[in-house]
């Protein structure tokens, strides 16, 4: 089959696939970063020096992942169409355009280490993947990551420096983790043969100033070295992510043991050097991050960007050591694993928190339905909205998808049940189950008020709105 054949072929099963995610409001991380930030450009000029200066998302402003190409590309879209429908299910097509674009440089990938049936395997795998499939249904990051990490390096195999370059600092331009797909160019240039080392060092040079103009926006400069108990938080929020996403627990295990046969036996088919260096740095360099004192996490959305080349190592092993009938034992039950993710049925329930739902099946998309009729009956109610910071990002940017209009109307305050004061005598907001910042409950109204609830349910997930009056 050919390139464009190929291509064409990925995306119209992941058009097929998807089809409901095209009016899907935009998750919530990227509400609050790329199309708020996406939305200021397109309404100030593509003034970046006026986004630059607004705050980031913890004090409710747009500049988180300002400088992302994902958010300039964004921005223009909004400039052609406008915040809406239209401009949302462009979107979407574009993420899926960029997912098949990824997905065909897996399949070319796996088609160096193995047969062409089992690249097949191995790419529906990846495309399976209930982490993957959710992030290509999304507006955000990680699909564009994916994509270019796998293009830097199957342009690499391919001794094409140039593209190789270009894809690479791709990925450092939608977010400055990228910098691992640069880091492992190089590192398998130090370990195999020094080939174009000179290349890969400015590559890495010019990813590294990339980096640090990127990165000013985040906060880099902040960082206390060796934080004893940031350290701490890092590894027990690991530990739970990986336990609501056991797929990618399990696949790290096998990657591990992929990379010791690779390490073992001293493999050296390009490809392959690649894919099984990578992960390792990709999850390094968040370790190392906050072991420099840096507030960062290894989310569980972030291993998408790894998985495909951590799949494809694990099946050059499998094939290379193991029988015949253990590697299609194994594959079926991968496989029949990742339909399950993908109803929903693995990891945390639907009281879990939001962002490990939103990332975890694509049934997150009924939450995210949710949370957009949810809003609609706050925007419709004459009473005064009470909104913690994600519901604000909601209410404030159109181009999200939740709002027709910038709803104006409301009050920011605190979630994590401090007692509000102050408050008009007759209010509004929804009461979910979630991360405490993100969090208004009952309570927090104090003594003195009729309360009125009622929930609203799409699937196995419930929000409830909360209607105070002041007795």
């Amino acid at each position: 089959m050919s390139g464009p054949r190929l291509w064409l072929v990925l995306f119209a099963a992941l058009l097929v696939t998807h089809l409901d995610f095209l009016t899907v409001p935009a998750g919530l991380d990227a509400t609050w970063s790329v199309m708020a930030g996406a939305e200021t450009l397109a309404s100030n000029g593509f003034s970046y020096t006026d986004l630059l200066g607004r705050p980031g998302l913890l004090e409710g402003g747009p500049s988180t992942h300002a400088t992302s190409i994902v958010t300039f590309v964004t921005a223009l879209v909004l400039v052609a169409l406008g915040p809406g429908v239209p401009a949302l299910v462009a979107l979407h097509l574009i993420q899926l355009a960029v997912g098949a674009t990824g997905l065909w440089f897996t399949f070319r990938l796996a088609c160096r280490l193995m047969s062409a049936r089992q690249a097949w395997i191995i790419t529906i795998a990846v495309a399976l993947t209930p982490i993957i499939f959710t992030q290509m249904g999304s507006v955000y990051l990680e699909t564009p990551m994916l994509t270019a990490a796998m293009g830097a390096f199957w342009f690499a195999e391919q001794d094409r420096p140039a593209p190789s370059a270009v894809a690479a600092l791709l990925a450092v331009a939608v977010k400055p983790s990228g910098i691992a797909v640069v880091g492992t160019i190089l590192l398998v240039g130090l370990i195999t043969n020094r080939r174009r080392l000179g290349w890969q060092i400015s590559l890495f040079l010019a990813a590294g100033a990339l980096v640090l103009f990127t990165g000013q926006q985040y906060g880099l400069d902040q960082g206390t070295p060796f934080d004893w108990p940031e350290i701490q938080r890092f590894w027990r929020s690991q530990a739970g992510f990986l336990a609501a996403t056991p797929m990618t627990l399990a696949v790290a295990f096998a990657h591990t043991g992929a990379s010791i046969w690779w390490w073992k036996r001293r493999v050296q088919r390009r490809s392959l050097d690649y894919l099984a260096v990578f992960p390792w740095v990709f999850v390094g360099q968040h370790v190392l991050g906050v072991v420099a004192g840096q507030t960062t996490n290894l989310l569980p959305r972030y291993w998408a960007v790894a998985l495909p080349a951590m799949l494809i190592t694990t099946g050059v092993w499998l094939v290379a050591a193991c029988s015949t009938e253990f590697v299609r034992v194994v594959t079926v039950g991968y496989v029949g694993v990742a339909l399950i993710g993908l109803a929903g049925y693995l990891g945390p329930d639907a009281a879990a928190p939001d962002f490990i739902l939103a990332e975890r099946a694509p049934t997150s998309r009924q939450l995210i339905r949710l949370e957009k009729v949810a809003i609609a009956e706050l925007v419709a109610s004459d009473a005064t909205v009470l909104a913690t910071l994600d519901t604000s990002f909601r209410l404030e940017y159109p181009a999200a998808g939740y709002v027709d209009a910038r709803h104006e109307g409301h009050l920011t305050v605190p979630g994590g049940g401090a007692l509000l004061s102050g408050l008009p005598d007759h209010v509004i907001f929804i009461e979910r189950d979630g991360s405490p910042r993100n969090t208004l409950l009952k309570a927090q109204l104090g003594p003195g008020w009729t309360i009125e609830t009622h929930a609203l349910q799409k699937g196995r997930f419930t929000i409830r709105i909360v209607e105070a009056w002041r007795r």
